[in-house]
C-alpha cells in the first residue's frame, strides 16, 4: 500500500527547521492538549520495568535527574518554579512500546506532581541510538490509560552533541513517556555473518493529515498508528557506503535494489571489511531545500572470531578436533604480525557430552583447559594455572558452550572466553589478559 503523504516536502522541510527551535508557551494549567484528525491510534501493552530507578529531590529552584540507559541517558529536567515545594521524584525507564518506538521508554513517579511550568525531557541517543532513522523525524509520545499513544515531532535537535529534547506533551507525569520514529530503514538485524543476507524497506507512520500540517505545531498531538511502506516513486539514491550500488567496492558487499527502488537487499561480504562497520543509505524525495536521508549501519561479525589480549581477530583459522570423548579447539590470528609469531587461543573439553556450557574448576584436573598467546615475537604466552611465590597454585576461570556438533567429520559452532595468566619468575610479575572467541568448522 502506498498511502506516503502528498505534501511531504512541505512537512519535511517545517520538521527540520522547527527542530531547531524552542518548545512553544503553553499554559500549564490545562490538563491535557487533546490530539487533532481522526486516524485510529494503535494499543499497546505497558513497558516492564528496566534495572533500577533513580529517585531525586527537586525542589522550587528546579533541577535535572538523569537515567543512564546502555550508552545512551535520558534526562528529566523541571525548570525553577514548576514544583512549589521540594519534592522527591522517581524516574524508571520502562520498555518502549510506542509505534516507532526508538530508545528507551520512562515513567515518573509519583503520579500527581503538579507543575506550574512544563518539564523537557532529553534522550542521549549516542553514536548508534539513531540508527535508521534521521534526528528530524524523531518525535515524542506518551501512553494514555487506554494503551494508545499520541505524540508530535517538533523536538529540539542537537547532532553535535547527539540529543533531542521535548516539552512533554502532556503537561503532566501521570503517563508512560516514549521517543518515537515517523520515517525509518526496517530491517531484521544490524549485525551480519559474511556472505548474511537482510532487506530493507522505508517504512512511515501515516499520523499526519493535511488538515494537521496547517495546525499549529507547538501544540499539535497526532494519534500513533502501525507503520507503512512508503512507495518506490518517493525514494531515490540508494547507497553503499556512499557509493551507487553497482560501482560500490565488493569487498564492502553487495547492494541490490527491487521494485523499483522500494526495497533494497544486502548480501555482507564474504570476509569482514576494513571499513566496518557497512552503511547503506536511501533518500526520502521531498523535493525543495529539503532532504530526508536515512541510515542504517551494519557491523560485519567474523563466523571465526578470535579475542586474545585485548585485541580482536576476524577471520580466525580454526581447527576442531574430537578424538573419543576429548574435544580440542584452536583459533589462531589469520594474518600475523610481521615477526610471524600469530596470536592464539586453544582449549580442551574432556569427557565432552555434546552442546552445552563446560566450566574451568579450580584445579589441575579441570575438565575444561583454556590457554593463549599475544600477537608478535614479543606475544607473552597465557595458561590456565600458574603457581605463586609461596607455592600457592592459582587457578584461571573461563567457560565453553558448544552450540552445535553434528560428530566427527561434522560440524561444529560455539564460543569460549577466559581470563588467563603470564608470571615472570624472576619479576614475580602477574600479568592478566582475556582470550576468547566464537568459531564455526568442521570437525577432523
Amino acid at each position: 500500500m502506498n498511502r506516503f503523504p502528498k505534501k511531504l516536502a512541505g512537512w519535511a522541510f517545517l520538521a527540520t527547521l522547527l527542530a531547531c527551535q524552542p518548545s512553544p508557551t503553553v499554559d500549564p494549567s490545562r490538563p491535557s492538549e487533546k490530539p487533532v484528525g481522526d486516524n485510529p491510534a494503535q494499543t499497546t501493552e505497558a513497558g516492564k520495568p528496566l534495572g533500577a530507578a533513580v529517585q531525586q529531590s527537586v525542589g522550587p529552584a528546579g533541577g535535572s535527574i538523569t537515567v543512564p540507559a546502555a550508552g545512551q541517558a535520558l534526562t528529566l529536567t523541571f525548570p525553577a518554579g514548576a514544583l512549589r515545594s521540594t519534592t522527591p521524584v522517581k524516574v524508571q525507564l520502562v520498555e518502549n512500546k510506542a509505534p516507532g518506538g526508538i530508545g528507551p521508554a520512562l515513567e515518573v513517579f509519583p503520579k500527581d506532581i503538579a507543575l506550574d511550568k512544563p518539564v523537557t525531557i532529553s534522550w542521549q541517543y549516542g553514536a548508534d541510538g539513531l540508527n535508521g532513522t534521521g534526528s528530524s523525524v524523531v518525535g515524542m509520545a506518551y501512553q494514555q490509560s487506554d494503551g494508545t499513544w499520541i505524540g508530535k515531532t517538533n523536538l529540539t535537535a542537537d547532532e553535535a552533541g547527539q540529543r533531542l529534547t521535548a516539552s512533554r506533551p502532556a503537561f503532566d507525569l501521570k503517563h508512560p513517556v516514549a521517543f518515537y520514529q515517523n520515517y525509518y530503514l526496517q530491517y531484521h538485524t544490524s549485525t551480519l555473518y559474511p556472505n548474511e543476507e537482510v532487506e530493507m524497506a522505508v517504512m512511515f507512520q501515516p499520523n499526519h493529515s493535511d488538515a494537521e500540517e496547517a495546525a499549529t505545531r507547538g501544540t499539535l498531538l497526532a494519534p500513533l498508528k502501525a507503520f507503512e511502506p512508503v512507495g518506490h516513486e518517493n525514494l531515490k539514491n540508494w547507497r553503499l557506503n556512499g557509493a551507487e550500488p553497482v560501482g560500490a567496492n565488493r569487498a564492502w558487499g553487495l547492494l541490490g535494489i527491487h521494485d523499483r527502488g522500494q526495497r533494497a537487499l544486502f548480501v555482507a561480504p564474504e570476509n569482514v571489511p576494513k571499513v566496518n562497520p557497512v552503511a547503506i543509505s536511501v533518500d526520502l524525495k521531498t523535493g525543495g531545500r529539503s532532504r530526508i536521508m536515512l541510515v542504517a549501519n551494519f557491523q560485519i561479525s567474523a563466523v571465526n572470531r578470535l579475542t586474545a589480549a585485548g585485541r580482536v581477530f576476524e577471520n580466525a583459522k580454526v581447527t576442531a578436533d574430537l578424538n573419543g570423548n576429548d574435544l580440542y579447539v584452536t583459533l589462531t590470528e589469520a594474518e600475523p604480525a610481521e615477526s610471524g609469531y600469530a596470536a592464539m587461543s586453544t582449549f580442551r573439553v574432556s569427557n565432552y557430552k555434546g552442546p552445552g556450557t563446560y566450566e574451568m574448576e579450580p584445579s589441575l584436573y579441570s575438565p575444561v583447559l583454556i590457554d593463549g598467546k599475544e600477537t608478535g615475537r614479543q606475544g607473552k604466552v597465557y595458561s590456565h594455572v600458574y603457581q605463586d611465590p609461596a607455592s600457592e597454585m592459582v587457578f584461571a576461570s573461563g567457560n565453553v558452550t558448544i552450540t552445535k556438533e553434528t560428530g566427527k567429520k561434522g560440524k561444529l559452532a560455539g564460543s569460549f572466553s577466559a581470563m588467563l595468566y603470564n608470571y615472570n619468575k624472576s619479576t614475580r610479575e602477574v600479568r592478566r589478559q582475556s582470550f576468547g572467541g566464537s568459531f564455526q568448522s568442521g570437525i577432523r
